[in-house]
């Protein structure tokens, strides 16, 4: 299909936005300045200045770097004084004919926008944001509108500023709510046609008609809350609605179904069971009817797809029943797998993490599922009364977020082809099947139907798990000391081997070529200094992903220590109820610490305080010769390091008459 006008537009505004330099808020360009290498030689020796950068960084290479900014009269952002000297900074055109001319001054260059590692990403302009998956589709498809209606089955679409294209709510139980209060369903219309407005996200195609059908649970209020809370009686009942109005409407329609069977149950989606033969029959035309082509999530539990979801492609005649199931993709191209032992979904806190996209026979195309952004509401039953819709967006993940996809394109090649039955939509949807290179848990094919362009080859999904944080510490970045263990491993999905590097305050540590497509330390401890470890992924077909984890290990400081000695014992080996004397009888009183900047000395006699000293010294001595009148006297000190570590020590000697 020819790429749109509208959608070259929204291409270029994307690209001019990714080209364009990084400013501040006077117009100044941020640059990355390169220094001499030997250029800071001239201050090694001398104190780093007070200019907020890490302590971690050479003394040398900040003073060169603030002596420089003094001279020319910048603000420097950032540096770098391991791998070489340089520095980033906000400058005029008058900095930076200065800097050129400076002899210390090897390289300047525009400091340019970069994206991660992955085979689509999202881009933004302005406030509006386009998610990887509709671009992994060639999306969006800006086309005027069409007559294709998608029919999205769910919890109950809820009003927001980028779903205006919403012509219908209605609910399978007429007296209840038509606006569920999951936002589940808000989400999966948006990735099939939010609208481009200059904010939130935009759908695969925003012209699409959209019909929300809510599935309202028997013993709710409104509709529904979950999709968990709903029975078989329930969509039925929406099966029923939707081929009511497809009959009214005269032409074909399309069918959106994120939802699946639970594990450990039968599958209600088998055509063997009524559940499965109603979808089946909502798909088949019949006299009068011109049948809906029905595009269902494969399911989220990384197994038999089969088990979970329609099960027609078992059967003869898969390829023109109307009816396709749709697996999930990560933005490099591969199933979502759970890796690092961690499920592949990860949607919390909005709603639950699970395991991954299933996979196999059932599944005949695939989809982007992973993060992706779209339209939300937290409560959408709050705004079903406008003028007051949500305009908030969310990422979520899931073989529900992937069929949508594939129910846009199919909405987008049925009004643009003219197409008048679901076997037509089917084959305009297959004949868009791009192999991307990846292999399913059963060694299948991943295939990505696309409207336009080349989708690229999968590229691997690499990451490493440091820490103890669970996700958090997916190529995470963490401090402990060099007493503690931590455990360190990487996982990938799709690739052949890994190059891994290992890095020890900046300088190359040791490499391994071929260290395995994962790996497990298990728990370490390592000595005081900073560290990173870097894999290089590589795929069967030779593309690459990257990934990192590092960590800073330092020495614990062990904190002060005090000690109080009566007579020279030490206290604490001393009488539990402390020292008794006579009135006559002369003692020796001292404390002593060790690693303290100063200590807190506080005295007592008969549990009231007698008098206190703060920011004392670090020891003291009263002497062998102190005599007190009877009484129950208590010396307490505290003693503080520079890091706020403290050590008590305390004396209890009791005189008598």
């Amino acid at each position: 299909m020819p790429e749109h006008a509208m959608s070259r537009a929204i291409r270029r505004a994307e690209e001019e936005a990714f080209r364009a330099p990084f400013t501040d808020s006077h117009g100044r360009i941020r640059y990355i300045v390169e220094l001499a290498a030997d250029a800071a030689n001239a201050y090694r020796g001398i104190a780093a200045p007070q200019d907020g950068f890490a302590s971690w960084h050479k003394p040398e290479v900040r003073g060169l770097v603030a002596a420089l900014a003094t001279r020319h009269g910048f603000k420097p952002e950032s540096i770098t004084s391991w791998i070489g000297p340089s520095f980033s900074a906000y400058l005029g055109e008058n900095d930076l004919a200065q800097l050129k001319a400076d002899a210390l001054v090897t390289r300047i260059t525009q400091d340019r926008r970069l994206v991660f590692s992955a085979l689509w990403s999202d881009t933004t302009s302005g406030s509006e944001t386009t998610s990887w998956g509709t671009r992994a589709l060639g999306g969006p498809d800006l086309s005027p509108p069409g007559s294709s209606t998608v029919y999205v089955l769910d919890a109950g679409v809820g009003y927001h500023t980028d779903l205006t294209r919403v012509s219908e709510r209605v609910a399978t139980n007429p007296s209840r709510n038509a606006v569920g209060c999951y936002a589940h369903a808000t989400h999966v219309a948006g990735i099939v046609g939010a609208e481009p407005n200059y904010v939130g996200s935009v759908g695969v195609r925003p012209s699409t008609n959209i019909v929300s059908v809510a599935l309202t649970g028997e013993n709710l209020d409104g509709a529904s809350c979950s999709l968990s809370s709903l029975s078989e009686n329930n969509y039925l009942l929406g099966f029923d609605l939707i081929r009511q109005r497809i009959t009214q409407s005269g032409r074909v329609g399309i069918v959106n179904i994120s939802s699946n069977s639970n594990p450990g149950w039968p599958s209600i989606f088998a055509q063997s069971q009524p559940l499965g033969a109603a979808l089946k029959s909502l798909a088949t035309p019949a006299p009068g009817y011109p049948g809906a082509f029905v595009v269902q999530s494969a399911g989220n539990f990384f197994g038999d797809a089969c088990l979970y979801a329609f099960d027609g492609p078992q059967r003869p005649g898969a390829e023109s029943d109307g009816i396709m199931v749709v697996g999930a993709i990560d933005a490099n191209g591969q199933p979502v797998s759970p890796i690092n032992s961690l499920e592949g979904f990860r949607n919390l806190p909005p709603t639950s993490n699970q395991p991954g996209s299933n996979f196999g026979a059932c599944v005949e195309t695939w989809a982007p599922g992973n993060t992706i952004l779209s339209t939300w509401a937290s409560d959408p039953q709050q705004s079903t009364f406008p003028p007051a819709p949500y305009s908030t967006v969310q990422r979520l993940s899931g073989t529900s977020m992937a069929a949508p996809h594939v129910a846009a394109l199919a909405a987008s090649l049925a009004a643009s082809q003219n197409l008048q039955t679901p076997a037509q939509i089917e084959a305009a949807v297959r004949a868009r099947l791009r192999d991307l290179g990846s292999k399913d848990e059963s060694n299948r094919s991943v295939k990505l139907p696309i409207l336009s362009g080349s989708p690229g080859t999968a590229q691997p999904t690499a990451e490493f798990l440091i820490g103890n944080d669970g996700i958090r510490g997916i190529n995470g970045n963490i401090t402990r000391y060099s007493d503690q263990s931590f455990p360190l491993r990487y996982d990938t999905v799709g690739a052949q081997n890994c190059n891994l590097t290992g890095y020890r305050n900046g300088v190359v540590w040791y490499t391994a070529a071929n260290a395995g497509a994962e790996k497990n330390w298990g728990n370490i401890k390592l000595a005081p200094a900073r560290y990173r470890w870097e894999i290089d992924c590589f795929s069967a077909q030779g593309t690459h992903s990257y990934a990192q984890a590092s960590a800073t290990i330092q020495q614990r400081t062990p904190g002060p220590t005090a000690k109080f000695y009566v007579n020279g014992q030490d206290t604490a080996t001393g009488p539990t109820l402390g020292y008794t004397f006579n009135s006559s009888t002369k003692f020796g009183l001292r404390y002593a610490s060790s690693g303290a900047d100063y200590c807190n000395l506080v005295a007592q006699v008969n549990n009231i305080e007698w008098y206190s000293i703060n920011h004392f010294v670090t020891s003291y001595d009263w002497g062998n010769e102190n005599q007190l009148n009877p009484d129950s006297y208590y010396w307490q000190v505290t003693c503080v390091d520079a890091n706020g570590k403290s050590a008590v020590a305390g004396a209890r000697i009791n005189v008598l008459p």
